[in-house]
């Protein structure tokens, strides 16, 4: 669940022990981090699981450093490194530009295929300095390309009225503020303008303030997302202004409720509590998306929709959700001597079951062989997961990490299956090179 839309962008220009204890986890919720080279290996370790991050080059990385952090989850890189252009995927590439050479280099359509936003640094925050540097962007074909921008001086005077500014020219300059952690609060904020509070900028009013309602209510929809299996809608909902920044101030689900008018605290009163991982809005900034983990005392048995033995409102789940979630009732509740229990129970018996359907995923020669025989292999794959305590979260987040990678693994056949199957030396390897 990466983020699309991003209303701004904070730098992280501290180690996370000098910064509020609360900080990091809020802004990981809403928005990705723009962590400096120079401090990723004190920060780096700190952030939340969840977090998504973004490395500015500020050290004049190698290509093999700056892949070395693609490779390791950062989901983009910024810096002013020309040689990365041909080295480094475009999607994952920020070009680190001053503001004076911007418009003129953007002008190259071949340089701008090559990366996926610009990071401007300037002095100046006005409409006709800005707005060149966003119409080269808009000029280029394919993907839109994201323009954050950073203040050059740095000083608080500047990047605290940034935001603001912003926000009038969003339909004309579309910029996203890159703001200092320092100035940056865990304050609620007035919510609705990203004003400064005791000189500093309230995360959840930078995050709020760029929402747009056409509601007379002014609420926004919201669409829950339980992330503790495969992902899965559990519902829809509403949100205040107030009620999304509890929500990212303290980590719990914290809804609107239209019946009682006012703040719903998902699991106040019922125990079945959620937290917050990630929070998404779409790209009319009028909807949200919350990536919830059910927290209360029956975990992902909570469910939340009121129909009994419904996890969600729209009807139960089903695949491989249903597949691992009747697994682990299974392996807590099935009677001796039940096939599924002897597979929990007998790790040999289970083994060879796994390695046979995996044969025979190799010998199917239909689809609808293939099917089954997949399908086959899975059941017994989720039910050594399960009997290991590794959930589809744990092997999604595997997955997700993985399509990261800039570098290739080659794939090359073990040794026992060259010699099994036959294999000649070229058949046996895998891909050639590293990138």
């Amino acid at each position: 669940m990466s983020f699309g839309q991003i209303p701004f962008l904070p730098l992280l220009e501290a180690p996370a022990e000098q910064l509020p204890a609360e900080l990091i986890p809020a802004l990981a919720r809403i928005v990705p981090l723009l962590v400096p080279s120079s401090l990723a290996d004190s920060i780096l370790p700190t952030l939340p699981r969840t977090a998504e991050y973004f490395i500015l080059d500020d050290t004049t990385l190698t290509l093999e450093a700056a892949v070395k952090y693609l490779d390791k989850g950062a989901r983009r890189l910024a810096s002013r490194n020309p040689a990365f252009l041909a080295q480094v995927p475009a999607e994952r590439l920020i070009l680190h530009l001053d503001q004076p050479k911007a418009a003129g280099l953007l002008g190259n359509a071949d340089l701008v295929a090559s990366i996926s936003g610009v990071l401007l640094e300037t002095s100046s925050f006005l409409e006709e300095d800005l707005k060149p540097v966003r119409a080269a962007l808009k000029a280029a074909p394919g993907r839109p390309r994201d323009l954050f921008v950073l203040s050059a001086s740095r000083s608080a005077e500047q990047v605290l009225a940034q935001p603001a500014a912003f926000k009038l020219m969003s339909k004309t300059v579309g910029g996203t503020c890159v703001v200092p952690s320092s100035l940056l609060s865990v304050k609620p904020g007035n919510l609705e303008i990203p004003h400064p509070d005791d000189g500093k900028l309230s995360v959840a009013t930078l995050f709020t303030s760029a929402l747009r309602s056409d509601r007379p209510d002014g609420l926004f929809v919201t669409v829950p997302m339980s992330l503790t299996s495969v992902t899965t809608s559990l519902g829809v909902v509403y949100s205040s202004t107030e009620s999304i920044a509890t929500s990212i101030l303290t980590g719990d689900a914290v809804y609107y409720s239209r019946s009682r008018n006012g703040l719903w605290h998902k699991g106040a009163t019922s125990g079945a509590m959620q937290r917050v991982e990630r929070i998404r809005v779409d790209c009319d900034y009028d909807a949200l998306e919350f990536g919830v983990v059910e927290a209360g005392p029956n975990g992902e048995k909570e469910g939340f929709c009121h129909v009994p033995e419904q996890t969600s409102c729209f009807g139960g789940v089903a695949g491989l959700a249903e597949l691992e979630s009747t697994l682990k009732k299974r392996m807590a509740e099935a009677p001796a001597g039940s096939y599924t229990k002897r597979l929990f129970d007998e790790p040999k018996l289970l083994r060879a079951k796994i390695m046979e359907e995996a044969g025979e995923v190799c010998d199917a020669e239909t689809k609808a062989d293939l099917a089954g025989e997949v399908a086959d292999l899975l059941y017994f794959t989720m039910t050594r997961a399960v009997s290991m305590g590794v959930s589809l979260q744990d092997v999604q987040a595997v997955l997700d990490q993985r399509s990261l990678k800039v570098t290739r693994r080659k794939g090359d056949a073990k040794p026992e299956w060259v010699d099994k199957l036959g294999l000649s030396g070229e058949q046996a390897v895998g891909v050639q090179g590293d990138k």
